[in-house]
This record gives C-alpha cells, structure tokens and sequence, in this order.
C-alpha cells in the first residue's frame, strides 16, 4: 500500500503530490503541507490495512485503529488476546503495545510527508500508575505528535540529514482510565533522501 492510499481524500476530491517539493497540493484549494492538517483526518482502515500488512502479528492479535487524524492514533487491543488465563496483563505485553502506536503513527505521519522512513527505538521510560483494571475487556494505546517547535526541528533535520530523533509519548489505558505511560525516543532515517 503506497503513499497516495494512505493519505486519499474522501471521492470527489483530486489532488496531486510531488516528492521533489515534500507537500500535498489540492486542485480545488492549493496549501502548503504545513496547512494541510486542518484538511482531514486520516482514513481508519488505511490506516488499520497498512499496520496489518507491516507488522502481521498485530492483525492476529485483533489490533484495531480505532481514531487516527495527522496529530493523534488510537489503537485497541482485546485483553485476552494478551493474557494467559488467570493471570494479569504483564507489562511487557503493556509496552509492546505502546510501542506499535508510537511507531505506527510516526510511520504513517513521515509516510505522508513523502518520507521513506527506517524507524528504531533508542530509548524509552516506563512510568505505571496502576495496573490494568481486570474487567477491562480493551485496552488502548494512543499518541500524539510531539509540540510544533520539536516535530518542526525534527523534520527540518530529516531533511537536512536525512536522519533525526523525536520523542514521542504513548498512553496506555484501558475502561476506567489512564494506567502507563511509556516515552519513546525514536530514530528516523530517510532511506530515499531528495
């Protein structure tokens, strides 16, 4: 699934995209990409096929996108699909999940962007405030873009050198409420720089 799926506007619109200048033009209302997150949100299930066909383990264990726009993803996971009977939600499974919404969303963020982005982990911090409540039968994990100043520092160093770090922030919660947060810093690398 390329670029123009991930990013297509509802039918009726049309809209033309050059990797050369990094940035979506509308035929009916040309703006600049920083303008364009005012536009839509991102399509659920592009969003949804994309995580499935990139990482297959999440399909098996029913992740779905549940909100997605250009500054936040919310993704859902069955409790039981993670757990062995009779024990609770471990941790480890808690910040695998985190880390797949982190990385989904800068995945699809930079994709749109016209990057074609090599993303690691460098480091994280776990900060649990309870456990997950035992008659929660979901669990969701959910980000948002980091502050202007930061992602805009980000992506003008992706550009220059084709290779940047951004620290993104993953929420795990589930029906009562927050439980965790996991802080991940990401490397990004460009792996067709213009």
């Amino acid at each position: 699934m390329g670029l123009p799926e991930l990013i297509a506007l509802e039918k009726g619109s049309s809209f033309t995209y050059s990797k050369h200048w990094k940035s979506l033009e509308l035929l009916d209302n040309p703006r600049s990409m920083r303008n364009f997150s005012d536009l839509m949100d991102l399509p659920t299930k592009r969003v949804e096929e994309f995580l499935h066909q990139r990482i297959p383990l999440s399909k098996t264990l029913n992740c779905q996108v549940m909100t997605v726009s250009d500054k936040h993803l919310r993704l859902s996971f069955p409790k039981f699909a993670n757990t062995v009977e009779g024990e609770a939600y471990s941790d480890v499974a808690a910040t695998a999940l985190c880390q797949l919404t982190g990385w989904t969303f800068l995945q699809v963020s930079l994709q749109r962007l016209d990057y074609k982005p090599l993303i690691s982990q460098t480091k994280s911090s776990w900060q649990k405030r309870r456990e997950i409540d035992s008659n929660s039968g979901t669990v969701y994990a959910e980000c948002e873009l980091p502050e202007d100043k930061p992602w805009q520092q980000f992506l003008r160093m992706l550009s220059r050198k084709a290779r940047a770090r951004v620290t993104i922030e993953t929420t795990l919660k589930d029906e009562l409420g927050e439980t965790a947060t996991l802080t991940l810093e990401y490397e990004a690398r460009d792996l067709d720089p213009a």
